[in-house]
């Protein structure tokens, strides 16, 4: 009877340390990423900002997830956010608000460079995110004489690339024949690989302007690089232009 009564209490002793112990050793597994004091809450007061990190393991640079807190003279927020792979912060006022927008860049580790972007306005204990245009769903498809042609659904804008310069590897590739596509192939379009932000016009406000890539037989083959331009106006992203540089 003795020997049940102990196992018993050992068992409730385990039982009520073991969620205090997880929790200790999460808190230990937190890597500080980036700090910075700035003011992003537009009262004239800096706050201290803080990026934190959960490695996956010792043996990646993997994050599984990310902490971002701010704290300031009202109190304390805490964002959690998608894991993902060495993160930057960039600070800038892009929705006219007068304060400091942060956004959250998260680089996804693929072969395309692209990477997660999240941005966030901080209210005092409150960190809320800010939906973020999403990449352009660009329409295109190889057509004959080393042409693609796209079409923008977002504006119906359409263009067409000349890629002459990619004829030898296409050729190869057996993609063309005397300039003849063989069979229908649609261009890969990729997500957006950066977002910043700039006062294009010089009007004062700053436009939020995203780059990703259009790739042609495969990843690596980048046959141009499309530039689009928003603003943020009535609580929605409106696309202003659309530029378009071939590779």
């Amino acid at each position: 009877m003795k020997a049940v009564k102990y196992v018993f209490l050992c068992a409730c002793f385990l039982f009520v340390n073991f969620p205090l112990q997880a929790d200790a050793a999460q808190k230990s597994e937190e890597v500080k990423l980036k700090s910075y004091m700035i003011d992003v809450t537009g009262d004239g007061q800096k706050d201290q900002l803080t990026l934190y990190g959960i490695p996956f393991n010792e043996k990646t640079k993997y994050f599984k997830e990310f902490k971002l807190v701010s704290i300031n003279q009202k109190g304390k927020a805490v964002h959690h956010v998608t894991g993902g792979f060495s993160p930057s912060l960039l600070f800038a006022d892009i929705n006219s608000d007068r304060a400091l927008e942060v956004i959250l860049e998260i680089p996804t580790g693929g072969s395309a460079h692209s990477c997660d972007y999240y941005a966030f306005n901080v209210y005092n204990q409150e960190i809320e995110e800010l939906p973020l245009p999403k990449p352009l769903n660009l329409n295109g498809s190889f057509k004959n004489n080393y042409r693609a042609n796209f079409i923008i659904p977002e504006n119906n804008q359409s263009f067409v690339l000349n890629l002459i310069k990619h004829k030898p590897v296409y050729d190869k590739l057996g993609l063309y024949k005397k300039g003849k596509l063989n069979e229908p192939q649609e261009t890969l379009i990729g997500e957006f690989h950066s977002l910043t932000a700039k006062d294009v016009n010089h009007d004062g406000i700053n436009e939020l302007i995203g780059k990703q890539t259009i790739s042609g037989a495969s990843v690596s083959d980048v046959i141009a690089e499309v530039s689009s331009f928003w603003n943020y106006e009535q609580e929605k992203w409106v696309l202003k232009n659309v530029l378009v540089n071939s590779k």
